[in-house]
């Protein structure tokens, strides 16, 4: 009787793997609900960009001193509202 000792294990071995082979049918993988894509063109907001007059640098000097310096720039990009069209480069939207 040596395929008593082989059946003892192979029997059980395989009871085991067919069992674990099958899937309820009640225990289908449910899929995450899908929330629909919105789609935003990073061109959207997008201007071209305009040449500007050139101040002469003593004028544009004066009035940077006038209104607070660098200082006043720096509150001015620190402001949450600021607006991203003058000057906000690098925040988040």
């Amino acid at each position: 009787m040596k395929t008593f000792p082989i059946l003892a294990v192979a029997l059980p071995a395989w009871l085991c793997a067919t069992a674990f082979a099958q899937t309820p049918p009640d225990a289908a993988p449910q899929r995450p609900a899908l929330t629909p894509l919105n789609y935003r063109s990073v061109f959207t907001g997008y201007q071209a960009f305009n040449d500007q007059p050139v101040a002469p640098w003593r004028t544009t000097n004066d009035t940077v001193e006038k209104i607070g310096g660098w200082r006043a720039y720096a509150k001015e990009a620190a402001r949450p509202d600021a607006n991203p069209a003058h000057g906000n480069h690098g925040a988040k939207p």
